[in-house]
């Protein structure tokens, strides 16, 4: 997983992104890994956040890159947002611990969003790209709006944040804290049923059968 080639680059770049992404983002990630498997409180520096969070998107796109998934979320704007010092625009990434080591894995999940919190007939969908990073007893989300989501999440997006720490964006440090656990069945549910942790629009809520049975008008 951390071996992935998905195309060949240029020298440059390849030196260029190792020494602003991936050399300061090695020690935060382990550091991470570490808290997670200890289930011991880490805080984050805003800087220190957005250095593993970006290395957490570089690692959903070339994810994305290396499989064949239904769409590409991944755009040339995005790896160069990465490149410049800048984060995924709309992006959110989340981490969580697990009862266990559950070695090295990816997962990825492409959810179709329309602009309408209500289906429309002939609306058209995007996709967003959720990514799952999970090294041994910790678990990075990765959340990627698609092309024509705007700049910013469907709102609101929220996790059980008794299980899910938000790493970006903050606005100050990012505290590691989580009460409770992730488990391997909670971790494939989130990646598979986005009701547990994306919530409904409202007025979903207050739909209720009708007391009255429809009224069938027959034409010649």
């Amino acid at each position: 997983m951390l071996n992935t080639v998905t195309r060949a680059v240029c020298e440059d770049c390849n030196q260029t992104l190792g020494r602003i992404l991936e050399q300061p983002a090695k020690p935060l990630f382990l550091t991470l890994a570490q808290a997670a498997q200890d289930d011991t409180p880490l805080t984050l520096a805003r800087g220190d956040a957005k250095t593993l969070a970006r290395w957490a998107q570089k690692m959903a796109i070339t994810n994305e890159l290396a499989g064949n998934p239904p769409e590409r979320i991944a755009t040339t704007a995005m790896g160069r947002a990465i490149l410049a010092g800048g984060a995924i625009r709309g992006s959110v990434v989340w981490a969580a611990r697990h009862p266990a080591d559950y070695m090295l894995l990816t997962a990825l999940a492409q959810p179709a969003i329309g602009p309408a919190a209500l289906p429309v007939p002939g609306e058209i969908e995007r996709h967003a790209a959720i990514t799952a990073i999970t090294y041994h007893y910790l678990t990075l989300l990765v959340f990627i709006p698609g092309p024509g989501l705007g700049l910013t999440p469907p709102s609101p997006l929220v996790v059980p944040l008794d299980k899910w720490a938000t790493i970006w964006p903050v606005v100050g440090d990012a505290e590691f804290a989580p009460t409770r656990t992730v488990n391997g069945r909670e971790l494939e549910r989130t990646m598979l049923d986005y009701s547990n942790w994306l919530r409904m629009p409202s007025g979903l809520r207050n739909i209720r059968p009708a007391l009255m049975p429809p009224t069938v008008i027959e034409r010649n």
